[in-house]
This record gives structure tokens, C-alpha cells and sequence, in this order.
């Protein structure tokens, strides 16, 4: 996202609304965030948990670089972000998991690296809420 891109959601969503650019494959991006948004307020409601990447490549074009990328955004991104999300969430919160469904969706060739990203987020979605409800996430 660019800065007119930035400046303009800001200024649509106007005053008490925060707006920031995070790499969510970057902890740092991550820490930065949520760090700022825990000084401009406090606590989160919910999380809505939607990145996503993916190169249009047939099988035996992937490289490791490439989906190395994909994992990184799709998978690592929502997990450390929820991760890192947890403490600003109060009781009562939500998290939500937006895994794509194009992967089942017929039509076009499927792509190698696109069905990681739905599946490794079911996969989070069905474990990662009894270790948070333990609080050992």
C-alpha cells in the first residue's frame, strides 16, 4: 500500500481511526503495529486477520524464493499476528481467519502454492483457540 493509498483511508475513516502499513511476514512490521496500537488504544475488539500473497506460476516454475513468500505472508503472517494480537484482546474478543476459497473453486489451473494458505489457516483456526482460552499462546 502506498501513502496516498494510507492518506486517503485516513482521511475516509476519519478521526479515532489509525492507519499503518506492516509487512505481516516481518515480526518487527508486527511489533511496530501493534505497538502502536496498543499506545493510541489500549485494547483491540477483535482482529480481523486477512493477508494474503500469491504468485501465478504453473508447478514446475515455483521456486523455493517464491514460495517461500507465499508461506511467509499466508501462513507465518496469520499466525504471528494473532500471535502478537492476543495480549490487546480483552475477554469477549474476536479473531477472524479469512482463509481464500479459490483454492476449491474450479475453472482455472490451480496454482502449487495457492491451497497452503486455506489450509494452514483451518488448521489454526480448529487448534490455536484451546491454547488461547488456556492462555498459553
Amino acid at each position: 500500500m502506498n501513502e496516498g493509498s494510507l492518506r486517503a483511508a485516513k482521511e475516509t475513516l476519519g478521526a479515532g481511526s489509525l492507519v499503518a502499513r506492516a509487512d505481516v511476514s516481518n515480526l518487527t512490521d508486527l511489533d511496530t503495529m501493534f505497538a502502536t496500537i496498543k499506545r493510541e488504544f489500549g485494547h483491540l475488539d477483535g482482529v480481523f486477520v486477512n493477508a494474503g500473497y500469491s504468485e501465478f506460476l504453473l508447478f514446475e516454475e515455483v521456486t523455493e524464493q517464491s514460495f517461500d513468500k507465499v508461506i511467509a505472508v499466508n501462513f507465518k503472517g496469520a499466525y504471528f499476528t494473532i500471535q502478537k494480537a492476543l495480549p490487546l484482546l480483552r475477554q469477549g474478543s474476536s479473531v477472524i481467519i479469512n482463509a481464500s476459497v479459490g483454492a476449491r473453486k474450479g475453472g482455472r489451473r490451480p496454482r502449487p502454492s495457492r491451497p497452503a494458505r486455506p489450509r494452514s489457516c483451518i488448521s489454526l483456526e480448529s487448534s490455536a483457540p484451546n491454547s488461547w482460552a488456556a492462555g498459553s499462546a
